[in-house]
């Protein structure tokens, strides 16, 4: 152990030894609260040994077991060992332990200076326990603090026997307390001042006056979470301190006046109705009604100063905050104002804040006495009840801290973790505070809890994680603020998939958020192309999902992300993202398309031993056997129906159906494709036009070959503005035309159909049309115009069921004025009007409830008449939506069909230049290559530097460190010892670092990288120094020594090591200047390539009648 040294000539100062067993037993429970350390402390010496088993030490008990029964062994042998070691224990946290009744009551035995027991969440509780507390309260006199919260074995009798116990805090929860107290037995009289009865149900009037009964000194009441049960009569207690459910009035010297209770009912039901008044009437009386038990209660408790009720009724604490600042009945005989807290609330939190301080003061100003602690409030008792009160749920289990967290409320937050909330708590669905504030996209509310140690792993019930519902609801900000704290604690988010195996990167792509996708992608560095490729439980990757309605950017990152194979993937049903976003009518479609024919043309130029096979778990369908012949398809759109021999144009369809040639079946119907063209073509050209399998085209040429069509019976090439026409048998070919003049270009005239150019202009022209008719605005004000009838729909429906509601209870109490003539009213709080003016009074409430409930359903036919106007006027102008969309994509899918004409596909000019844009392309992507490889290999020669510093940092340290002992006076010193040792394991370790990734920049880059010494990384791989003893004497120089060497050693890997990282990142400047200027030279062939298709589009459209402007070049783009 080290001493404390004093400043001076070197003589020896005061130890921690030399203070008395008093001082050193104090600091020890203050200061050391996990057994652990105080096994630590209590090895030392013998006299630690016997400070530590006469201390008043401060115990949590925790297991570390997998099984329920290794872990209940060990919670038995942990607190076994506490109780023989330090009997002295005077709090003993078993919070969430598997021990029985037995193991609890051994523990109490051997404890006999046991002042705090905690007990919550000990599922194996029973309340034999409560039972047997009480018969042993006069044997344990100094124990006066229990908590036995979430012990649900736990029924409303052990509540009697807490009382009874002779305690001054007692806690509990999840009681049903409708039959509470049971029976017409005397309450025992308690000494209760802290009273903790958390989510219990069914509070009534009895139980109550029950507990202002039993608990007359009661300080702090705590009943947050809980429900009531309004009784028609408030039973009168008598002196015993029983409850005697039928005893008259003047039985009772305890019952106010009926005058004094029929004014706390209103006063009540005004400061209700006054905080909100659309609960309703009835309602309102509910809340009222509860307001003035729990003022009957307060009444009959003079030292009550708290009163918490963290969610309860809508308006109930707001009133009982007023009848306790205004109502006489509170004041009298109090020295403060009763509080009345929902911790929900900014003011009550501040309250309780500042309560927690005054109970701190005055527990400093009385002094720390066993007898001072047991006779008032301690801070620690405050802090457990406070801690108790903020992790209370409602009745969907949410806490204060996700009603915090959902109102964007930072200052509650921090707060409500000040009281001991905790941050990972869970509601109904299972989800945790920061789950609710990442789905509300509150950044200041993420960053506080996780700054209080909230985990971004934990998901609700349906597998979602914070970092996945942030980018589905597209909070950027929010997402930043995740991924830094993932980066910054170590956390791979890559590797946690939520529900179904979808990721947070498929989450952004549902929603289209590019912005999200593309940081996402750039967080996950190397692994960006696994995660683009990572599959949920349907087949389906990230780019299967963004294939269905995200946009070209959207694609793009993910393509560039994913790679080619990303392409040519396909799900469970067998369709790639491509087949997928023209299925979809993706206006997108055309980029995936575009680059679903490059990845299959780059296929095809390597060995068919090499290719990848993409679809190798795809569903093999066999062609559909037809029973007849199939026709040349370029006949089938002209032939009269067909005969039983024949097969007609939705027999081709069909069967092109089910061989999953969807976009063939247009191209069909249009007579764009015939039996002819199909023939010609290699299963390499039909894989690549037609967007199929290798299996598929070969199923096509067997089909084509059945209805004997052969490349040598095809008749000639018909111009490009007619339909062709081929015999059915083989005919003589036609006498060849006259040769023309070579020309560079293709005339503008001839590339395009006629009938394509007029469809060209019809369809511009209707989204010329739609687009002045500002159809998205439309929508968007029809859709929230329909949210708004639709919201004041419910709201109408609500009124009139609480109307309904109202009615009903106005009709039955007119009926029981009517029917039974002994009834009253005013006897729920003892009143005795006359019963004319009580018959007058329910005429006129049914009448009034009669006029509500018909105004309410003339309301809600008006609503429901307009919401339907509403929604039909949105679905119209959806529609007109809708139209504007197949418009636009009709518009693409033609253009893109103009310009497969095999004249223009043979202009000389658009080979010269897609031939071109390919080689950039190809040189492009080889320079990007060599950004990465550069980039990788710099990063990591600058890594390794980094931590070869690092370790001469610590070997440096090491070094003066063993100088100073050498020269010290005391030699043998084990504290710095194992501090030299710590300092000089990290250094070892920091070389081990660098020599791996100076051994992986090698690799990487290959023989041009300067010279590095294999000799060095191999030993620094291994361990570059041996491990050495630290000791005194001849160890201390040969520590030094060695210490020297393996500077001088260090010193050498960084003299190598830093030139290799100058020319790596010299050779990166370089390839990156060459990769930005080929993917300019690339971009610019593939504008001129636009230029060209948009200038022939041009003259064309002019040359006929009519004309019309030419779209945007990015509007033609097929690449």
């Amino acid at each position: 152990m080290a001493a404390l040294q004093a400043d001076g000539e070197g003589t020896p100062g005061v130890t921690l030894l030399d203070l008395p067993n008093e001082v050193l037993a104090l600091m020890v429970a203050l200061g050391l609260t996990h057994p652990r350390d105080v096994a630590s402390f209590a090895a030392a010496s013998t006299r630690c040994k016997v400070v530590c088993a006469a201390a008043p030490l401060r115990m949590a008990v925790t297991t570390r077991s997998s099984s329920p029964s290794e872990e209940q062994a060990e919670a038995r042998r942990n607190v076994s060992a506490l109780c023989v070691s330090w009997p002295g224990t005077a709090e003993l946290d078993l919070t969430g332990s598997p021990l029985e009744n037995s193991d609890v009551l051994a523990a109490l035995a051997a404890l006999p200076a046991l002042e705090r027991l905690q007990l919550d969440r000990c599922k194996k509780i029973t309340p034999a326990l409560c039972c047997a507390l009480q018969q042993r309260s006069k044997q344990h006199p100094q124990l006066h603090v229990v908590t036995l919260q979430r012990c649900f074995q736990l029924s409303s009798a052990a509540l009697t026997h807490v009382l009874a116990a002779r305690l001054s805090c007692a806690a509990l929860s999840h009681l049903s307390l409708d039959k509470w107290p049971a029976g017409e037995a005397a309450l025992p009289r308690s000494q209760l001042r802290m009273l903790a009865l958390h989510n219990c149900g069914k509070l009534g009037s009895a139980a109550l006056q029950g507990i202002a009964i039993a608990c007359p000194e009661l300080e702090v009441l705590m009943l947050g979470g809980g429900s009531f049960l309004l009784e028609e009569e408030l039973p009168a207690c008598d002196e015993a301190g029983g409850i005697a459910a039928a005893t008259t009035a003047s039985t009772a010297s305890t019952q106010l006046p009926s005058a004094d209770g029929e004014r706390l009912h209103q006063t009540a039901l005004a400061a209700v109705l006054q905080g909100s008044p659309a609960l309703g009437a009835a309602f309102s009386t509910y809340v009222a009604g509860v307001a003035t038990q729990l003022a009957l209660m307060a009444r009959k408790l003079p030292q009550l100063r708290v009163l918490e009720l963290t969610f309860g009724l809508p308006q109930l604490v707001p009133a009982l905050q007023h009848l306790a600042l205004n109502e006489p009945l509170l004041l009298e005989g109090r020295s403060h104002p009763l509080q009345v807290w929902d911790l929900c609330s900014a003011s009550s939190l501040a309250q309780a804040q500042e309560w927690r301080r005054q109970v701190q003061r005055r527990q400093w100003a009385a002094g720390g006495s066993a007898c001072a602690r047991q006779a008032t409030i301690t801070p620690a008792d405050v802090d457990a009840f406070l801690c108790a009160a903020v992790n209370c749920s409602s009745a969907a289990r949410q806490t204060a801290l996700h009603a915090a967290a959902e109102e964007a409320s930072p200052a509650q937050l921090q707060q409500l973790v000040s009281l001991g909330a905790l941050v990972d708590a869970r509601d109904r669905s299972g989800a945790t505070p920061l789950f609710a504030a990442c789905e509300a996209g509150h950044l200041a509310s993420v960053e506080c809890l996780l700054g209080a140690g909230a985990s971004v792993t934990l998901k609700n019930s349906a597998g979602e994680a914070p970092l996945y519902i942030a980018a589905l609801k597209g909070h950027e900000h929010v997402v930043d603020l995740l991924l830094q704290h993932c980066k910054d604690t170590g956390i791979s988010w890559q590797a946690h998939t939520d529900g179904d195996a979808w990721t947070p990167l498929m989450a952004a792509a549902v929603g289209g958020r590019t912005g999200i996708v593309v940081k996402l992608l750039e967080e996950a560095g190397q692994q960006a192309s696994d995660l683009v490729q990572a599959a949920n439980r349907y087949g389906q990757t990230t780019l299967h999902i963004a294939a269905r309605k995200g946009s070209a950017t959207l694609l793009s990152a993910l393509v560039d992300a994913g790679g080619a194979d990303s392409l040519l993937r396909a799900d469970q049903n067998g369709r790639t993202a491509a087949e997928i976003a023209c299925r979809m009518r993706n206006v997108s479609a055309n980029f995936l398309c575009h680059a679903s024919r490059e990845a299959q043309r780059q296929r095809s130029t390597v060995p068919p031993a090499d290719r990848p096979r993409p679809n190798e778990h795809r569903q093999q369908h066999h062609a559909p056997q037809r029973p007849h012949p199939l026709l040349p398809l370029s006949r089938l759109n002209t032939m009269p129906p067909a005969g039983p021999s024949q097969w007609t144009v939705s027999d081709v369809c069909a069967w092109l159906e089910d061989l999953e040639l969807h976009t063939l079946v247009p191209e069909f119907k249009s007579n764009a494709v015939s039996g002819q063209d199909l023939i010609t073509l290699t299963d390499e050209d039909l894989q690549q036009e037609l967007h199929c399998t290798s299996l598929q085209a070969r199923k096509i040429r067997k089909a084509l070959a059945s209805m004997g069509i052969t490349p040598a019976a095809s008749p000639a090439p018909a111009p490009a503005t007619g339909p062709a026409t081929p015999a059915v048998a083989p005919s003589p070919a036609p006498a060849a035309p006259a040769p023309t003049p070579a020309s560079s270009e293709p005339d503008p005239l001839t590339c395009f159909a006629s009938a394509d150019l007029q469809r060209y202009r019809q369809l511009q022209s209707n989204i010329a049309g739609l687009q002045g008719l500002q159809i998205a605005s439309k929508v968007t004000q029809a859709q929230h115009f329909t949210g708004q009838v639709k919201q004041q729909l419910d709201n109408a429906q609500r009124a009139l069921q609480h109307s309904r509601q109202a009615y009903a209870e106005a009709d039955e109490a007119h009926k029981k004025l009517v029917v039974d003539e002994s009834w009253y009213p005013g006897k729920v709080l003892g009143g005795k009007a006359k019963k004319e003016e009580k018959k007058e009074h329910a005429e006129t409430a049914l009448k009034q409830a009669t006029d509500e409930v018909r105004s309410g359903e003339q309301r809600v036919a008006a609503l429901s008449a307009q919401l339907q106007e509403a929604q039909k006027q949105q679905a119209a102008w959806q529609g007109k939506d809708a139209e504007l969309s197949a418009a636009q994509r009709d518009l693409v899918s033609l253009t893109e069909r103009m310009f497969q004409s095999p004249a223009w596909r043979s202009s000389p000019r658009m080979v010269q230049v897609q031939d071109a844009a390919r080689t950039l392309d190809a040189q492009a992507s080889e320079a990007a290559r060599g950004v990465s490889t550069y980039g990788k290999g710099s990063q990591l020669l600058q890594n390794a530097v980094a931590h070869l510093q690092q370790a001469m940092e610590g070997l440096s340290r090491t070094q003066a460190m063993g100088m100073v002992e050498l020269m010290s006076v005391r030699r043998n010193n084990f504290g710095m010892d194992m501090m030299e040792m710590a300092i000089y394991r990290r250094a070892n370790e920091a070389c081990q670092r660098a020599a791996r990734d100076a051994e992986e920049a090698r690799r990487l880059l290959g023989p041009g990288l300067p010279a590095v010494d294999s000799g060095l990384l191999d030993a620094a791989k291994r361990g570059l120094f041996a491990n050495m003893l630290f000791g005194g004497g001849m160890m201390d120089v040969m520590q030094i020594a060695m210490v020297r060497k393996s500077i001088e050693q260090v010193k050498a890997m960084m003299a190598q090591l830093k030139p290799a990282a100058q020319w790596a990142q010299s050779n990166l400047a370089v390839y990156q200047h060459k990769d930005a200027e080929l993917k300019g030279q690339a971009a610019a062939k593939r504008r001129e390539l636009e230029a060209l298709r948009g200038a022939a589009l041009k003259a064309a459209l002019e040359s006929g009648s009519g004309g019309g402007a030419v779209p945007p070049i990015e509007k033609l783009s097929l690449i």
